[in-house]
């Protein structure tokens, strides 16, 4: 099988205050002495708690952007800032942003506008993710860097985040009886196996769907502009596994796509499957685009499908390569 593809040189995170460097615990002892000292010259039908304002920003918006690949890690970041919007252009009220240094990880809200920018620890580190948690359905990349610049950063990239579907396939409790078949619109489909049993992520509905997702309109950030899939599929709800009933093994899903790029009959596919958080009994590692199955072209040209005994057992996002 063909080697998994590196991850581009993107960025985005949250981590410490960004006011005079100080760290969050250092903000927040002040703010305490500052409260204290009030309460205790107010009278005390007057005492209030004001909020603290949210401190500026550490990278202004505009600020010069640097998507060059300056080095490989180990990263001394200091701050980064990026862009978080939706499909259409338009930021995402309440969207938040996960950034993980070192296995610590760290959360904070985006502007109005979808701006984001926020001081890290400056600490040298190889080991940055980056996820985007929410309540509304939507495709949410995992993004894992493996090239990136020291200093403050701007991350060029836009992070999309696309409406995903709000329904789909019912997948009942329990083993399935028979083979269960999740479409997407293009007329691909993921195959679930007769005897297997459905683990949905914790406190999400019992349906499953598939999406083809538009590259001509955004690259995801766990991919190679310079090398994307010939096709990208979401599967949602994301993270989702497919067992061996009562055991921990994995139960692989077959996969049935169409040919639309024109691959000759009998040529052999990688699908790469996207790794993202909590993951368990697969392997893979968060944030990486790994070779998970074999695929081929099938004689009449017009389908890709797994080969026997191949398939996705983690449904994540996953794309497929000529082998």
């Amino acid at each position: 099988m063909a080697p998994a593809r590196s991850i581009p040189a993107l960025a985005a995170l949250l981590v410490l205050s960004c006011s005079g460097g100080k760290t969050s615990a250092d903000a927040l002892e002040e703010r305490v002495d500052v409260e204290e000292e009030a309460v205790l010259d107010a009278p005390a039908e007057d005492v209030t708690a004001e909020e603290a304002p949210p401190p500026p920003p550490c990278i202004e918006r505009g600020d010069t952007c640097l998507d060059a690949a300056c080095h490989a890690p180990p990263f001394d970041i200091t701050c980064l800032g990026g862009w978080i919007l939706d499909g259409a252009g338009h930021p995402i009220p309440g969207q938040g942003v996960v950034a993980c240094v070192d296995g610590i990880c760290y959360r904070t809200d985006i502007y109005e506008d979808g701006w984001f920018a926020a001081n890290l620890p400056g600490t040298p580190t190889d080991d940055v993710k980056l996820s985007f948690p929410g309540t509304e359905s939507r495709l949410r990349p995992f993004c894992r860097f493996n090239v990136l610049c020291d200093g403050a950063v701007s991350a060029c990239h836009r992070f999309v985040l696309r409406s995903g579907p709000t329904s789909g396939a019912a997948v009942p409790e329990g083993t399935l009886v028979d083979d269960l078949s999740i479409a997407a619109g293009d007329t691909g489909a993921i195959v679930l196996p007769a005897g297997s049993e459905i683990e949905i992520p914790f406190e999400a509905e019992r349906w499953m769907a598939l999406t083809r997702y538009p590259l001509s309109e955004h690259v995801p950030c766990f991919l190679d502009p310079e090398d994307p899939p010939l096709a990208l599929y979401a599967v949602t709800p994301l993270a989702t596994y497919v067992f061996e009933p009562g055991t921990t093994t994995t139960s692989p899903a077959a996969l049935d796509l169409p040919n639309a790029t024109g691959l000759a009959p009998g040529t052999d596919v990688d699908i790469h499957v996207l790794g993202g958080s909590y993951l368990t009994h697969v392997d893979l590692l968060e944030g990486e685009w790994e070779v998970m199955a074999a695929a081929r072209v099938s004689t009449d040209g017009t389908r890709i499908q797994t080969l026997p005994g191949e398939g996705i057992a983690y449904l994540s996002w996953f794309g497929i390569y000529p082998h």
